[in-house]
């Protein structure tokens, strides 16, 4: 695949173009590739310095001597390069000077006459010095000369594929480099070779928001409204420009501004107040070729893992997380994998290192799980998750014996598992595993025998798929019975002093049809009885004519729909009236209990979608659950059994008051949904002006816990994100509390999760 050619360009000098390709290079060769930095500004070469201790030796030519090569008829483009010493890198970086140190460059340069050398079909030299570039190289980096000039336009229009324009706060270097990049597609066009539009990245150079923060956000608007338009050819349509415009600026750090340096080398792992963050940036909207803009948008640092990964060489295959309480099951299963071959290493739970680094060893986690995941493994998840969105690796969790897969919460109940047993070996993975009977295999899936799973072939068998414990050998004379059971086509019956045969006590009459399978009688597959299981199958359910629809007058003329539990249709009732998400502790605090258990898990199925936000669930009714609301409030009874006659009163004005909703054409969601909540195109307004009645002093810290009761009914996943924003964007920093026994449960309630970490504080700038 060809190589890209890239032109760093800037209309006016010190906005750091030669420093922000210098460390972009490094960071590509960082990252795997092949890159060739070529100094074409040749008035004023300054690339070199940072190259210089690392190259071999002093450059002996350059850029110039190409048009010597040219009049002699020799295309050696790569006669004068340099390699750069980057220590061990994956990939390489090599260097093609503007020309030698000797007295005599300058008069090169000011001999070259670029109109008569184009004149002299020069162009198609150039040409095809551009394809050997790109057949050895991934990128290659042009650095550009400013201001119009000839150089300036081979630069923008001839070679480059994309155009990288930087820019500081000032009129005369923003309209200057917007200017030039509209003029570069322009002389494009009246090219005699084939080039496409010409795509281009305007970077915010040297930009301090540190100090004079009102005015710095002036200029920032002023800055994107200049530059819109070229994000116009690449940025995708649901990412705002004004997003993206705030990946792309170079903050002002005065400590690099002393000498040529190159900080990505030293700030191995940077913050995001730290310049390396911010070329990381740069260099990954580059290594992407522009695309994937909405993955930067959503989550900077997985989009930098994506390009940093695609050539990384992981130290392992496989990371094992292992908690302590069951360390001789994980080691058992590291011994089992490296026998095959694969590399595995290890993280054992509490182990503070592997969460702080920068960068995972492995491709892919999997997390042996005792019972229940512990919170070093959940925070190991939630990093993982954070690293790796967008990219090919896995998440497999792995339960010992006993440990309920329903009991998961969160991302984790959603994924398919593997499962252990000191008994029974591996099992087959599923997600979301249902209880059936374990006492003998399902007809057509499984022959008595046989190994379900590779694995078992060692000797041991495997258990059951969604099998909680170990499988227990039914009893001899439980099966002996439930084999007589299923010979008797009236199975369950018993008779009457009539000789008619009327239900046993405690049974249900069972179709026969139903009851015969591949197996026998009683075996079959359409709900029969398996042997050894004391419950009996259900009935064979008959055709049931279609309900009438709602709303009809009588019990019998109103639809049939599901009736839930009191608890369940309480929560449904208080999240109804709510209108927007709801969270535990508000749940709690409003209607005197919590969402969660069993009665969560019944209404996930159709009716409420739940989320955790920090450490509670967040649920919010779904369009099933509105729906339902409705068919509840038209039933004249509440759900059996019926413990107060306030209930039933209750009932029949909800009934009349879903009958005037109903009259008049309204919706409960028209009612209720969004009642107090402020507008979403306002919340961060909103608080912006909670924190200010909070904060003592500008950019002093508050707490989330305070600042939530001040923004209504506002819904916590849209605040969440809000706050999530505003930090990505530099506007606010959250950080967790140090004092982690000061915590309250409603400081933890409220708290926003960022990569792993619960954050409890807010400070926003120029509140």
């Amino acid at each position: 695949m060809a190589g890209t050619v890239i032109t760093f360009y800037s209309y006016k000098g010190g906005v750091g173009r030669s420093f922000t390709l210098a460390n972009v290079a490094v960071l590509l060769a960082r990252w795997g590739h092949r890159v060739l930095c070529v100094d074409w500004d040749l008035e004023a070469p300054g690339l070199r310095e940072y190259f210089r201790p690392r190259l071999n030796r002093a450059p002996k030519g350059g850029v110039v001597d190409l048009v010597t090569d040219f009049r002699t008829g020799s295309v050696q483009p790569n006669r004068h390069v340099l390699p750069v010493d980057l220590d061990t890198v994956p990939g390489a970086l090599d260097f093609l000077p503007a020309g030698s140190d000797s007295p005599d460059y300058p008069g090169q340069v000011q001999g070259i006459d670029w109109e008569s050398l184009y004149d002299d079909e020069f162009g198609e030299y150039l040409e095809r010095c551009r394809e050997t570039w790109t057949s050895d190289y991934d990128y290659v980096l042009l650095d550009s000369r400013t201001g119009i000039s000839d150089v300036g336009g081979i630069c923008t229009a001839h070679l480059p594929d994309r155009l990288v324009v930087l820019y500081t706060a000032n009129m005369q270097s923003l309209r200057g480099a917007v200017d030039v990049a509209h003029r570069a597609n322009v002389a494009r066009n009246a090219l005699p070779y084939d080039r496409p539009q010409l795509p281009v990245l305007p970077v915010l150079s040297r930009f301090d928001t540190r100090e004079e923060y009102d005015r710095s956000e002036n200029w920032r608007e002023i800055c994107l409204d200049e530059t819109r338009s070229l994000f116009d050819s690449w940025l995708d349509q649901e990412v705002p420009p004004a997003v993206m415009a705030r990946h792309l600026t170079l903050p002002y750090v005065s400590y690099w501004t002393f000498g040529e340096q190159l900080p990505v080398l030293q700030e191995k792992s940077p913050g995001a107040d730290q310049i390396g963050f911010a070329l990381e940036t740069v260099a990954a909207v580059i290594a992407h070729s522009f695309d994937r803009t909405e993955l930067l948008a959503e989550n900077r640092d997985a989009y930098v893992a994506a390009v940093r990964t695609k050539t990384q060489n992981f130290a392992y295959d496989i990371q094992v997380s292992m908690p302590r309480s069951s360390l001789d099951v994980a080691k058992n299963v590291v011994a089992e994998l490296e026998k095959l071959g694969i590399r595995v290493g290890r993280s054992l739970s509490g182990d503070r290192s592997w969460l702080g680094r920068a960068e995972t060893d492995a491709r892919h986690l999997c997390l042996v799980i005792d019972g229940k995941a512990s919170r070093w493994q959940l925070a190991e998840v939630e990093l993982f998750l954070h690293r790796t969105l967008g990219q090919d690796r896995r998440l497999i969790p792995v339960l010992t014996e006993g440990t309920d897969p329903r009991e998961l919460s969160g991302y984790l109940g959603n994924l398919r598992h593997l499962r252990l047993s000191s008994v029974n070996g591996p099992a087959k993975s599923r997600a979301r595993p249902r209880r059936r009977d374990r006492s003998r295999p399902v007809a057509g899936r499984h022959r008595p025998g046989r190994p379900r799973f590779p694995a078992a072939a060692s000797g041991a068998r495997a258990a059951p798929a969604g099998a909680v414990g170990p499988r227990r050998r039914p009893r001899r004379r439980n099966a002996r019975r439930s084999r007589r059971r299923g010979q008797r086509a009236g199975a369950g019956t018993r008779r009457g002093s009539g000789g008619a045969a009327a239900p046993a006590p405690g049974r249900r009459r069972r179709d026969p049809a139903a009851a015969t399978g591949p197996e026998g009688p009683g075996l079959g597959p359409a709900g029969a009885r398996r042997a050894g299981d004391r419950r009996l199958a259900a009935p064979a359910k008959s055709p049931r004519p279609a309900a009438p629809a709602a709303g009809t007058p009588g019990e019998k003329g109103r639809r049939m729909h599901e009736r839930l539990s009191h608890k369940q249709s309480a929560a449904m009732m208080a999240l109804m009236v709510h209108g927007q998400e709801m969270s535990n502790p508000q749940l709690r605090e409003r209607a005197g209990f919590a969402l969660d258990g069993r009665d969560r898990l019944k209404l996930n199925e159709k009716y409420v979608s739940s989320r955790k936000s920090g450490r509670a669930f967040v649920h919010r009714l779904t369009d099933d659950g509105w729906v339902w609301c409705e068919e509840e409030l038209a039933s004249l009874t509440p759900p059996k059994p019926v413990r107060s006659t306030l209930t039933v009163v209750a009932y029949l004005a909800l009934n009349r008051f879903f009958e005037y909703l109903r009259l008049h054409n309204v919706s409960l969601k028209e009612v209720f949904s969004g009642a107090d909540a402020p507008p979403v195109a306002d919340l961060e307004e909103a608080i912006r002006t909670a924190y200010r009645k909070l904060a003592r002093s500008p950019r002093g810290w508050v707490g989330l816990a305070d600042l939530r009761p001040l923004l209504g009914d506002a819904a916590s996943t849209e605040v969440d994100a809000v706050l999530k924003q505003l930090s990505r964007t530099g506007q606010a920093h959250l950080v967790p509390e140090s004092n982690r026994k000061a915590l309250t449960p409603a400081d933890r309630d409220a708290a926003v999760r960022i990569g792993g970490e619960d954050n409890h504080l807010l400070s926003i700038e120029a509140s």
